[in-house]
């Protein structure tokens, strides 16, 4: 990841670089003070303060508030390992002490993601001063929907998360949660670096198909199904099913979690067919009816709704498609436009 990559934003405090490379930063940095919306402040962790005489672990990033302190925890910025620059955040279990599953310890600070498609980042999950990293997961997280999560030992590299879906001031966290209730045997770090924000979409464009194309308010019936086909180049078979959700934000609705329609590959007979005969598979999913009809309600502009459908590739890819259906208050009513 460079300086030079097309609508990422860098910020402060980076070591390493030639006086090319930071008067280029400098100016990049000026233009995008009234240009870009998302600023992530100090996302190398490069800045950082500390109480004690020898700040080497111990002092923490300027920028980022912490959470709660737990038993067994310990959280700050480290220069034993980077992916750029001279420090990284890290939280970390400590070794000999005792953690509770579901505790957790982060760092976290609210970003305006206003016209932000999405967050790289680096992170390393490993533990010191021996063993492999367990126990633990890593986490980003945006106003508490959990974006990435990581458990196995080793590095994720440039690593990026879809943003798009929300907008306005929102809370990223970075976030280190005890898997078990034990006593550390090892002391087990995750440590994050070389945060940017991706202006625009960062999203592969579905086709979408929703069906029923007219859905009736007064209905009863248990799901709405919806067929997904991706651009040539992708495969429904690495869609990662539980990811697909209806709507966007905190209205977004789950698909249906049933073994016709969840984590099926494209092989399953039942789940990925080419029902238009397009020489492409469609992958479908289900979701709750009476949901789909309250959230058709609110989106109904005319008679007609135009509803969307986000989800993610194993590797953490997303795709975002959209359908416009008929909506009908009551049956035998019909929109403005006389469907």
């Amino acid at each position: 990841m460079t300086d030079t990559e097309t609508g990422h934003h860098r910020g402060e405090g980076r070591g390493k670089r030639g006086n090319s490379t930071r008067c280029t930063a400098v100016l990049t940095i000026l233009t995008c003070v009234t240009l870009c919306q998302a600023q992530i402040r100090n996302p190398g962790f490069e800045s950082a303060w500390s109480k004690y005489s020898l700040p080497y672990n111990a002092c923490y990033p300027h920028s980022w508030s912490r959470s709660t302190p737990r038993p067994g925890f310990a959280l700050g910025t480290t220069e034993d390992w980077s992916s750029e620059g001279a420090r990284a955040a890290r939280i970390y279990g400590c070794w000999g002490q005792v953690v509770t599953a579901g505790d957790y310890m982060s760092f976290h600070q609210d970003v305006d993601l206003t016209g932000i498609g999405g967050i790289v980042f680096d992170a390393r999950l490993a533990a010191f001063p021996w063993g492999q990293f367990k126990d633990f997961e890593a986490a980003l997280l945006v106003e508490g929907q959990v974006l990435w999560s990581g458990t196995a030992h080793g590095e994720y590299r440039a690593v990026k998360v879809d943003m798009s879906r929300f907008s306005g001031r929102c809370r990223v966290e970075l976030r280190c949660t005890a898997l078990v209730s034990t006593i550390l045997d090892t002391s087990c770090w995750v440590l994050w670096d070389n945060l940017e924000a991706i202006e625009g979409a960062s999203f592969i464009e579905a086709t979408i198909d929703l069906d029923p194309d007219t859905l009736s308010l007064s209905s009863h019936g248990r799901y709405v199904t919806c067929y997904i086909e991706l651009p040539p180049g992708y495969s429904v078979d690495t869609i990662e099913g539980a990811s697909v959700t209806l709507g966007e934000g905190a209205t977004a609705i789950p698909a249906c979690r049933f073994a016709a329609c969840a984590d099926v590959s494209e092989g399953t007979e039942a789940n990925a067919t080419d029902r238009d005969g397009d020489g492409f598979c469609e992958y479908m999913v289900k979701f709750d009816r009476a949901a789909v009809q309250e959230l058709a309600a609110l989106a109904s502009e005319d008679g007609n709704a135009t509803l969307t459908v986000t989800g993610q590739f194993g590797d953490g890819l997303v795709f975002k498609g959209t359908d416009t259906i008929r909506v009908l208050d009551r049956p035998g009513k019909r929109n403005k436009k006389g469907k």
